[in-house]
């Protein structure tokens, strides 16, 4: 890398950008080329939620959206959607170095909720509908910190990588047929691993909710496979939901120094992991979730966060895909996952991530570093340093190390 180190000044503050919409601390945010879909209008409903869309080129315009959606007068206060001539009105640094038709213009749905202060984001698909509303909004709550005494069941496993599927019993949907499967970017070397696949019923409640920066739900029906499985095993499957949600069975999480492929499909983040959505750029849409999702994970750690599971709330009625498009575009996942993972691992901040600004100067070292061995190019660490400058300007508060050396 021959550019020069990130340079941080003080940020104009929020409060000299006046914004428009909001009013919510939960916000939903979905990127899409379709009409509305009844996981747009489910969320909708939710009072207590904001929702933004964001269209790429092939997508309706506002009018047409907003039409097909038939809004209340509540649900109008609640909802934005940015065609692409009001993306292109929108005075982030990002909007110049996002590219169009690309999974990335969800990038700037994530900074517009930032902006009117979510202290929550659900980053979700269109084609993933809510199993009951209810759900959604209790973990929700959890992420917003309204239940933070509550105690998440932690895996216990040595393993670098592990496949969350197993623990959640994944069956044939009907007649409850046990299914082995794994999550789309899952390192394949590992895939018969036994310590890659721990069970819950070993695992005690001990980690607080108020450390987990990001939420998982598995989704039933039509879940999250890489086009290996998809094109070699059998479809749909669901997961039982076997506890309320809050219940501590219903969720586990990973202990640091493990890691599992997450996506952009039904996912909560909290308030100290919102730095983190940002999707890459430079790769494609079938690997850019996946590999934020590995780059998040370490990052996390340095702040004391980790990641976490949940029984399902969605069932995923999966938008048309061609199998073999989607085994083309997932080869960087099944090739380079493992030693992506056991890279991460090893790596750690220079001593210049200290301080007011320590953990922003270790996101761009991540970065730079996964640029220089060929993750990402060159594109995503500009993206990256722009993300970083607008939520500076908008007053975002990045969380803070939790020491030196600790991983």
């Amino acid at each position: 890398f021959n550019g020069s180190a990130l340079q941080l000044r003080p940020p104009e503050r929020a409060s000299a950008r006046p914004v428009e919409g909001g009013g919510c601390d939960k916000w939903a945010v979905i990127t899409t080329i379709f009409a509305p879909t009844k996981l747009v209008r489910q969320l909708v409903a939710l009072e207590d939620w904001c929702v933004v869309v964001v269209g790429d080129r092939k997508a309706q315009s506002e009018e047409q959206y907003v039409r097909a959606l038939q809004l209340s007068e509540s649900g109008r206060r609640r909802f934005t959607y940015l065609d692409e001539g009001a993306q292109r009105r929108l005075r982030f640094n990002i909007i110049e170095k996002l590219p169009w038709d690309h999974f990335g213009r969800k990038n700037v749905g994530f900074m517009y909720a930032l902006e009117r202060g979510a202290n929550v984001v659900y980053d979700t698909d269109d084609d993933n509908e809510l199993l009951d509303a209810s759900s959604l909004s209790a973990w929700a709550g959890l992420c917003v910190g309204s239940r933070t005494q509550l105690l998440m069941r932690e895996l216990s496993t040595c393993a670098d990588s592990i496949n969350p599927y197993p623990a959640f019993g994944a069956r044939w949907e009907g007649n409850g047929r046990p299914q082995f499967m794994w999550p789309r970017g899952f390192p394949l070397e590992s895939l018969r691993s036994c310590e890659s696949m721990p069970e819950r019923r070993n695992s005690t409640p001990t980690v607080a909710a108020s450390a987990v920066g990001v939420l998982q739900s598995v989704a039933n029906h039509d879940p999250d496979v890489d086009a290996i499985y998809r094109l070699s095993s059998h479809l749909p499957i669901d997961f039982p939901r076997k506890h309320a949600p809050l219940d501590a069975g219903a969720s586990f999480a990973l202990p640091f120094k493990t890691m599992a492929p997450y996506n952009a499909q039904a996912t909560l983040w909290g308030r100290l992991a919102l730095w983190g959505l940002l999707l890459p750029i430079s790769v494609h849409g079938r690997v850019s979730d996946i590999w934020r999702g590995y780059f998040v994970q370490r990052l996390m750690w340095l702040t004391g966060q980790r990641l976490a599971f949940a029984e399902p709330w969605v069932r995923q009625i999966r938008n048309p895909h061609s199998y073999l498009a989607d085994f083309q575009s997932e080869g960087p996942l099944y090739l380079r996952a493992g030693p992506l993972v056991r890279w991460l691992l090893s790596w750690n901040p220079s001593p210049r991530a200290i301080g007011k600004f320590g953990f922003v100067y270790a996101i761009d070292e991540l970065s730079v570093a996964l640029y220089e061995i060929g993750v990402i190019e060159l594109a995503d660490v500009e993206l990256q340093r722009a993300w970083l400058s607008d939520l500076l300007v908008i007053g975002y508060d990045f969380p803070e190390l939790v020491g030196p050396g600790v991983f």
